[in-house]
């Protein structure tokens, strides 16, 4: 082979990974061997060029493995991110099945005071400072303060709204029951 096709080879190769120069020189003598020998005359004819078959059917056999190598390397982004979408579906259901059955196991009062926030669909109520149930709601984070207070019959009362996280879960718990 000319000198300068083995000088552009190790240039082309220079830069790209062992194992895929082996499936090139692989696909590129596979191509030889099928290739007929008077399509191969036919082009060094045409041309007047001494090996230029083989350097073009090594360029082919470079594109095949290029565009192989590609579409792998989609697919397998493809069903990494399927595969991460599935996690995140699989742990949203586990977040949601443990917030369920955190409500669940709130006692009568607890779920007393729940339930106005989704028979009225209001966002804020007001409620009683010291009710046991609201305080139990408020250190399990169910309910948060808005820190506004009023006196109504000497009572001090605080507004109260359903937390983000569990919003989605009360409503759907009520609306069931």
């Amino acid at each position: 082979m000319p000198e300068w096709i083995s000088a552009w080879v190790a240039k082309i190769f220079g830069s790209e990974p062992v194992v895929k120069v082996m499936y090139v020189l692989i696909v590129w003598i596979g191509l030889v061997l099928l290739s007929p020998e008077s399509a191969t005359n036919a082009v060094e004819d045409k041309v007047k060029i001494p090996y230029i078959s083989l350097l073009i059917i090594f360029a082919i056999a470079f594109a095949i493995v290029d565009a192989a190598q590609r579409a792998l390397t989609a697919c397998r982004s493809c069903l990494a991110k399927r595969a991460e979408a599935a996690e995140q579906k699989t742990q949203a259901e586990k977040e949601h099945s443990a917030l369920m059955s955190m409500i669940e196991k709130l006692d009568e009062a607890e779920k007393a005071v729940l339930k106005p926030f989704v028979m009225e669909g209001c966002n804020t109520f007001w409620l009683d400072l010291d009710d046991v149930a609201v305080t139990s709601l408020s250190q399990q984070r169910i309910l948060c303060s808005s820190h506004r207070r009023r006196i109504v019959d000497r009572k001090t009362q605080i507004a109260y709204r359903i937390d983000d996280e569990y919003r989605d879960v009360v409503d759907e718990y009520f609306k069931d029951s």
